[in-house]
């Protein structure tokens, strides 16, 4: 899985500078945040994205009913994901019983 947050006007972080001196970066109106969230299936080679204004379950949802959909003759589908709190919500538990046994639920042996 690949995740990207894309900010048409992001934050200022840390910078080197010399002690005792700070950055002035001007940066002009409001922050607009677009989020992209895929994977790549190893059969076809050919990458599955949603995209979206903000990360919720519902998101994540869409792309697994995509990657459900994509692929109907995978018995199973193996994602590889950090502890976001999307992937294990309650929400998305019932979108994992509606789909049936094809994800391999985490720590699968």
């Amino acid at each position: 899985m690949y995740k990207i947050d894309i900010h048409l006007n992001p934050k200022v972080g840390r910078d080197h500078c010399l002690p005792r001196q700070r950055w002035v970066i001007v940066t002009h109106g409001n922050n607009q945040k677009h989020y992209l969230d895929g994977a790549l299936p190893v059969r076809t080679g050919r990458p599955t994205s949603v995209e979206g204004k903000s990360k919720d379950s519902a998101f994540y949802i869409r792309l697994l009913w995509r990657l459900a959909n994509k692929d109907r003759r995978a018995r199973r589908i193996h994602l590889i994901l950090d502890n976001a709190s999307v992937h294990f919500s309650k929400k998305t538990r019932l979108a994992l019983a509606q789909l049936g046994r094809r994800f391999v639920p985490p720590y699968c042996p």
